[in-house]
């Protein structure tokens, strides 16, 4: 393996946290709520580009270590679900309260991958590893903002 594929690999395995159990995507999510938090700190154009380039970088990390371990979304990457985080809890304040909405959400709809999630997967390379994630969080954000407003109504 090369040291390119090497540190791509150490990247999408969210520094090996997807080899540790049974649950790498579980183990993911909770990363990505700790870097979503940390973004957060950002301004609003700031809090953008680093949303934006957490997932063109997970797309391009996953690509490569999917390559190098000749699979086609390997379990032990956990790159999109920490993007996916990121992606729904950038919609939030940074509290428990957002954070465990979010992440039972995301993993509801990770795992369960209704339409459109399910489709997303059949984009080419890491496209496909990362996006479905991404709309995941996409949809956990939504879903998590209705609780939201109809909380607000009661």
């Amino acid at each position: 393996m090369t040291k390119k594929e090497s540190v791509a690999l150490l990247l999408a395995t969210g520094f090996n946290i997807g080899r540790l159990s049974g649950a790498p995507g579980t183990l993911g999510s909770v990363e990505g709520v700790l870097l979503a938090c940390l973004v957060h700190q950002l301004s609003a154009p700031w809090l953008t580009i680093a949303v934006i380039s957490v997932i063109l970088g997970a797309v391009f990390v996953a690509g490569q270590a999917a390559r190098a371990l000749r699979e086609k979304d390997p379990s032990i990457i956990v790159v999109d679900e920490i993007a996916g985080m990121v992606v729904c809890l950038s919609l939030f304040p940074c509290s428990l309260v957002y954070a465990v909405s979010c992440f039972a959400l995301f993993r509801l709809f990770d795992i369960w991958k209704p339409w459109p999630v399910h489709s997303l997967e059949k984009l080419p390379g890491g496209w496909g590893i990362v996006m479905d994630d991404v709309m995941a969080g996409v949809m956990a954000g939504a879903a998590v903002q209705a609780g939201v407003l109809l909380s607000h109504a009661w």
